[in-house]
């Protein structure tokens, strides 16, 4: 069962014709017959009288459109609500810092800035080096900035934090 085939099925029975159908999806006509004839295929029956003009549906396929049209519509609300979840995470700051950082520095910097502005929702990542490093260079974005310095008398890694929600 794919997508694209509800989606053709609901084509063809709002233009009736398998011409017309198939280029409002963009396809050729016989790519739009065999993905049809999957789609019959699959739920076990024909969904269409092939013989009238225009193409009109069986029963079966009067019973099968609601199921369709509401699969297509909880797909794409799914979709929808997924990148939305996806936005509401972007938005956050994520902060990765050492431990030391965190007990020394951070939290008072965090304070002065709340202070200052409303920064929003933010989740912070504490552990060693290596593991903070790790998830600011993830593609996955696992933080949006990181803070960092070595214990060395002269700091070989340091990076500010931004105060902006986007990745570097």
């Amino acid at each position: 069962m794919e997508f694209i085939w509800l989606e053709d099925f609901l084509a063809l029975v709002d233009s009736g014709n398998f011409s017309r159908a198939a280029e409002l999806r963009h396809v050729t006509q016989p790519a739009f017959s065999r993905r049809i004839r999957a789609l019959e295929d699959w739920v076990g029956v024909d969904l269409f009288e092939r013989d009238s003009h225009p193409v009109t549906l069986t029963e079966a396929g009067h019973r099968f459109r609601p199921v369709a049209e509401e699969l297509l519509r909880r797909l794409l609300q799914g979709r929808e609500e997924a990148r939305q979840a996806d936005h509401n995470a972007a938005a956050k700051l994520k902060f990765a810092v050492t431990h030391a950082l965190l007990l020394k520095f951070f939290s008072a910097w965090l304070h002065a800035w709340e202070a200052k502005a409303e920064l929003g929702a933010i989740h912070l990542f504490a552990d060693n080096l290596q593991t903070c490093e790790n998830a600011y260079a993830s593609p996955r974005g696992r933080v949006s900035a990181l803070s960092s310095s070595s214990s060395r008398t002269k700091p070989t890694r340091t990076r500010p934090i931004p105060l902006c929600p986007s990745r570097r």
